[in-house]
């Protein structure tokens, strides 16, 4: 007998510290660091629905982007079960993606 949690019982994301910054070019030759998403964490459970609101800049898209693995975080760590998948949908306006955990 095995003494692994039950799927149902397991995430279907894990966010641990997450980190994303990018550098910003500033006048006269510049460079400024600027961190889009600075130690996130959390986890969606099968059955949640996950919503990520804040103002422009927050770092949402930012987030999105890295759970689908389309920008690789600076830290941190984005883990989903095997059977976890992301399909993105069009909308007119903003980002809709779609997890899929069955």
């Amino acid at each position: 007998m095995t003494n692994s949690v039950p799927k149902l019982l397991q995430p279907v994301v894990l966010v641990e510290n997450l980190r994303k910054q990018f550098t910003r070019p500033q006048m006269k030759g510049k460079q400024k660091q600027m961190v889009a998403v600075k130690n996130l964490s959390f986890k969606v459970m099968p059955g949640e629905v996950l919503g990520l609101l804040g103002p422009n800049g927050a770092g949402k898209s930012t987030t999105l982007n890295m759970l689908t693995a389309e920008l690789t975080p600076d830290a941190g760590a984005v883990s989903r079960n095997s059977f976890a998948q992301f399909f993105p949908t069009s909308m007119a306006f903003g980002h809709n993606l779609v997890l899929s955990a069955g």
